[in-house]
This record gives C-alpha cells, structure tokens and sequence, in this order.
C-alpha cells in the first residue's frame, strides 16, 4: 500500500459515527454523504448547505469543496495556507485526495497530542476519570464561537456509583 492509504485509515473510524464506512475512500469521497459526514465529524455539527454528493454537476461539486475547505479553515481543522487543486479534487485524483485527508489525519494527531500531553501533566487526574472520544453535538455556541471538534469528555467516576 502507499504510504498515504496507510495514515488514512482512521477516517472511517470518524465515519463509522453516522452508521457509514467505506471501504476506499478515495472512490468513494464524492458519492453519497461521505465528503458530508467526514466534515461534520470535524466540525461536530451539521453542514445543512451540503448534501449528498450524488447527481451534482462538477461545478457543485467543486461549491460544495470551496464551503467544505473554508469552514474546515474557520474552525482551525485546516490551516489557512492549506493549498489544494479544488478540479484535481472535485475529479478524484487521488494525490490531491491524499494530501486533503492527511491534512485531516494531521489535524487528529495535533489533538490527541494536546491531550495527551494535559493528561500526563496532570497525572493524577487520569484515575479519576474516565476518556471517551466523542463528537459533542452543537457546541458551536460555547467558548470563542468555535466547536469543540473531538475531545476526550471527562466522566468523573465518583458520581457513576
């Protein structure tokens, strides 16, 4: 396998939230909701102005990129200097595609490294909860205006008796 088919493979464990996997992305990221999902399970909220990808024109396609791209930006997912090719994408290139979800994927290891880190700071708060990953539904509204994409949500124990 190519290098990039190998980091990418935890993009269906963000898909697998709404009931959906696929088996390559890369044929299937434009068919159905899958470019939807993916970008909601970033966002932890619903993208209302897309919609399945199936029977839209290229050049809705390539919309429907240039919405997905920018809101991914504003919720810092992907840098605002993120270069992409939105044609090579729209058509299924799978170089363009790669280097799309490896930002992703690059996004996902940022966090869990952030989290990590405050927990092995804080060693002793580790056996008093409990960590799950989790999408939080509609936090848009909280902190600075931004969702809080994919966090550890703390479950403490002591109240779970």
């Amino acid at each position: 396998k190519q290098w990039y088919q190998r980091r990418v493979r935890g993009l269906n464990i963000r898909l697998a939230s709404y009931g959906f996997s696929t088996k390559n992305i890369y044929k299937d990221l434009f068919k159905g909701f899958t470019l939807k999902y993916l970008t909601e399970s970033f966002l932890g909220r619903e993208m209302k102005k897309v919609q399945s990808c199936d029977d839209l024109t290229d050049q809705q396609k390539k919309t429907r990129v240039e919405w997905i791209i920018a809101e991914l930006q504003d919720y810092e997912i992907l840098p605002y200097n993120y270069v992409y090719d939105r044609d090579r994408l729209v058509i299924g290139d799978p170089e363009e595609i790669s280097w799309f979800l490896w930002n992703l994927v690059q996004y996902d290891v940022r966090e869990t490294w952030d989290i990590t880190r405050q927990m092995i700071e804080n060693e002793s708060q580790m056996l008093n909860h409990s960590y799950s990953w989790l999408t939080p539904p509609n936090k848009a509204d909280e902190g600075n205006g931004k969702t809080f994409q994919h966090y550890f949500k703390q479950i403490n124990l002591s109240s779970e008796t």
